[in-house]
């Protein structure tokens, strides 16, 4: 049975390699930018009478969006690559930015604020957002901003 500085010790023994296994200690680093770019899924035009897009429109009259963005400088990582050592996926810390979504038919406007990134992964972060819309044609900008990079992506939504 281990006595009380034994116990600390092997606690001290288990955060320290727990930290070295997840990137702590200081072992982040900034990610530079592999060129990722914002854009919406799906094609430039999308309809509710669309097989493809038929369950995008819920109940309540909000159509389903998703997308990629860019990285926002200040973007850091931990590890160097997906899964840590123990299997856990590696989620990174992503700079400031700002986005937003606004339907230019209706005026209607608001943020996306689920931005999301696993580190060193080969694919883009990821965002989603249920959006209001109208019946007939709702234009949609989604807009990301993060220091002085800002990037568009529109999509046209045809409810009937």
């Amino acid at each position: 049975m281990l006595g009380m500085s034994g116990r600390r010790c092997a606690l001290a023994l288990l955060a320290m390699s727990l930290l070295a296994g997840c990137g702590g200690g200081g072992g982040e680093r900034e990610v530079s930018d592999p060129g990722y770019v914002l854009g919406i899924d799906g094609a430039e035009i999308q309809s509710s009478t669309d097989p493809q897009y038929a369950n995008w429109l819920d109940d309540a009259s909000r159509w389903y969006l998703s997308g990629s963005g860019f990285l926002p400088p200040g973007t850091t990582c931990g590890v160097s690559q997906c899964r840590d050592q123990f299997g856990f996926m590696s989620s990174a810390y992503l700079g400031a930015y700002e986005m937003t979504w606004r339907n230019e038919t209706t005026g209607a406007s608001g943020r996306i604020d689920n931005l999301s990134w696993f580190c060193w992964c080969s694919n883009p972060p990821q965002w989603s957002m249920f959006v209001p819309v109208v019946p007939g044609n709702n234009l949609i900008v989604v807009t990301q901003r993060a220091g002085t990079k800002v990037q568009t992506d529109t999509v046209t939504v045809i409810v009937q």
